[in-house]
């Protein structure tokens, strides 16, 4: 039982930390505060325009993308099911992933999926490149 606290506390923390480096580099190539954007939905799109690219660019587009916002934020707050608000962002972006109510899981393959939406849109917006 205690391998399996450990592994869900790792990818846990490997999911926000990826979240807040790549959030990190997209408002230090904006030139933006991160208190002045709202989500990821948001600087993810400003990022994607100014590199003249859309959410069909990205793995996922947006609702995958909201889907990684989501989850980070559900888990940073130690929630563990998918409440009204973060329901209804998803369902914003166009996400039926998770149903409302739904318990919130992480795991390797899930959190590895998340990565790399976090990097495909990255790349997208101009950050590095394919493959690397």
């Amino acid at each position: 039982m205690r391998s399996l606290e450990d592994e869900a506390t790792l990818v846990a923390a490997t999911l926000v930390l990826s979240y807040a480096l790549a959030e990190s580099a997209a408002l230090d190539k904006l030139g933006l505060e991160s208190r002045r954007v709202s989500g990821i939905e948001d600087w993810g799109a400003r990022l994607l325009e100014a590199a003249a690219k859309t959410w069909s660019d990205v793995e996922g587009g947006l609702a995958g993308i909201a889907e990684v916002g989501v989850m980070r934020n559900l888990v940073s707050h130690g929630a563990n099911e998918v409440d009204a608000k973060s329901h209804a962002r998803l369902a914003k972006a166009g996400s039926t992933s998770h149903a409302l109510g739904s318990e919130v899981v992480l795991d390797y393959d899930r959190v590895t999926l998340y990565r790399a939406r976090l990097r495909s849109l990255l790349v997208a917006g101009g950050l590095g490149r394919p493959g690397a």
